[in-house]
């Protein structure tokens, strides 16, 4: 009943009361390990280096030659080998699944498109991604649990028989999706489709039949990246912290303060190392700051006034950076960038007109005779007319959805930076810019008091106190100014006299977070200040 495969097939006896086949014609040099053939003949043993280890086979050695076969044997685990990618071993041993996808199981894009276009009949998958998921196997969404027996799928699928939930079908985690990434569940695939929104970015990912419906990819406690400027590239942290320290001792001394006033008590590193950036603001930046996605200094305030920077503010933006980049397709991105200049060049073209002022070119060239004049394009028709072209195209490309998606961003950005740019808001004081501190944008660490800034408080992350471009003063900039106020409330810092000075002065007073001992010079200058 084994054939060749018989493990008693060299037992004399056994040989002697049972009928076996033949050896195989071809020998050493058969490579057929299919079942079939392997029944109906019987083989010489199978080198078990294989044929691209085995040293004696390379070197066509003779005696080892004829001794043994060199083949790939099958894997033991065949179509749930979980080994897929380990590459020699799967060139080593034969598996009944195609060339296995490198970013299966949870990263193939066109695999998840190819599962989300079989969820109904009018859904279709790009011809790409079939095409992807017919010439290489990926990991069966349903693992243990899947009932498809079709020649096809047993070559593009790879069914990984995943560990059963303890609870099976009483389980009480499946809104935890790590839970549900880990173990199978009845009736539950084990690779759920893929959620069109990150994990820190889905409203429903608390929501249960959302959650056993849909996987999310991204950490759910994601900021996002921060564009770095090189804002302090000029600012020596660590011996800003050093000196102050110092500085800070060598007045106690003088002015004979008693010694545990200087020790740094526990509580207050701890309360300075639990401090997040309050930032303050009005009705009408928040509601731009929503429309933009994010907060604003007021030199990017001021740059709003650019139909260029506009439009490259637009191509940021979360929602449709997310559109353009999820294609991968650098046609897509021409005619995106195209649609979105030409649609803001249209808002700043209404803007001009209502202001009687004379168009002086998309490039953002402004009139002269005019002050405080926004830069428009040219040409109305001629940019209603790009925006219309393009949309043509971009409809070859992405969804009805995704395309209003991009228009109404551009609309409400071009649209808030105009308003934003012809009623500037915001402290804005004058040192400002000589300071540098109009390329920040402005927060208080811990209780933010300025109700001169607005009633709206935005809470940042900590996190955000580490980006290379954050730091902290104990005073705001200003005081370092002619209101010598750092020098009346700071006795321990000494007046140089100039504004440049000054300013230098303010730079050496600056704190990162990300230099350890940080936060016993913010500590030791706020006791001083309690003094």
């Amino acid at each position: 009943q084994h054939g060749g495969e018989c493990p008693h097939i060299t037992d004399e006896k056994h040989s002697r009361q049972y009928e076996h086949p033949e050896f195989c014609p071809t020998n050493s040099e058969c490579l057929d390990t299919s079942k079939d053939h392997l029944f109906h003949y019987r083989h010489l043993p199978t080198c078990k280096t294989g044929p691209i280890k085995c040293l004696l086979f390379r070197k066509r050695d003779p005696e080892h030659c004829r001794s043994y076969r060199h083949c790939k044997i099958t894997c033991e685990f065949g179509a749930f080998c979980a080994n897929f990618h380990d590459q020699e071993h799967f060139n080593d041993q034969l598996h009944p699944f195609y060339q296995p996808c490198p970013s299966t199981p949870f990263s193939c894009r066109y695999y998840s498109e190819f599962l989300q276009a079989k969820k109904g009949p009018s859904a279709k998958a790009r011809p790409e991604a079939e095409e992807h998921c017919i010439t290489f196997s990926h990991v069966c969404s349903f693992g243990r649990q899947c009932t498809d027996t079709s020649e096809l799928h047993s070559y593009t699928s790879i069914h990984i028989a995943r560990k059963r939930c303890s609870n099976w079908d009483k389980c009480s985690k499946l809104i935890d999706e790590e839970h549900l990434n880990s173990f199978t569940h009845p009736k539950l695939p084990d690779i759920r489709y893929l959620c069109k929104y990150a994990g820190s970015e889905c409203y429903s990912r608390t929501n249960h039949d959302h959650l056993i419906r849909f996987r999310h990819a991204g950490n759910y406690n994601h900021i996002g990246v921060v564009r770095y400027f090189g804002l302090n590239k000029r600012v020596n942290f660590v011996s800003n912290q050093y000196t102050m320290i110092n500085t800070v001792r060598a007045y106690g001394e003088a002015e004979k303060w008693k010694e545990p006033k200087i020790a740094f008590p526990q509580q207050l590193i701890e309360w300075i190392l639990a401090l997040q950036p309050i930032h303050r603001c009005n009705k009408v930046i928040f509601e731009s700051i929503l429309v933009h996605g994010h907060t604003m200094s007021r030199d990017y305030m001021n740059l709003l006034s650019e139909a260029q920077f506009v439009a490259n503010a637009v191509e940021q933006h979360n929602q449709v950076r997310r559109i353009l980049d999820h294609h991968n397709n650098q046609a897509l991105q021409n005619h995106g960038r195209d649609f979105i200049r030409a649609l803001v060049a249209i808002e700043f073209d209404k803007a001009a007109q209502k202001s009687l002022l004379l168009s002086r070119g998309f490039s953002g060239v402004p009139n002269p005779h005019v002050p405080g004049t926004v830069h428009h394009s040219p040409n109305h028709d001629q940019q209603t007319s790009v925006a219309n072209t393009k949309e043509l195209q971009l409809k070859l490309l992405l969804t009805a959805d995704e395309i209003t998606t991009i228009r109404a961003h551009a609309t409400q950005i071009a649209q808030a930076s105009l308003q934003l740019h012809s009623n500037p808001l915001g402290i804005g004081h004058a040192p400002d810019q000589a300071l540098g501190t109009n390329k920040h944008v402005f927060s208080i660490m811990g209780p933010h008091l300025g109700h001169y800034y607005g009633d709206i408080f935005i809470i940042f992350k900590r996190e955000l106190m580490y980006h290379p471009d954050s730091n902290f003063s104990i005073q705001a900039a200003t005081t370092f100014g002619a209101s010598t106020n750092a020098y009346k409330m700071r006795p321990w810092l000494k007046d140089p006299g100039s504004d440049m000075d000054r300013i230098r002065q303010f730079h050496r007073n600056k704190l990162h977070c990300s230099v350890p001992g940080y936060e016993e010079a913010a500590a030791i200058e706020l006791m001083a200040l309690t003094e």
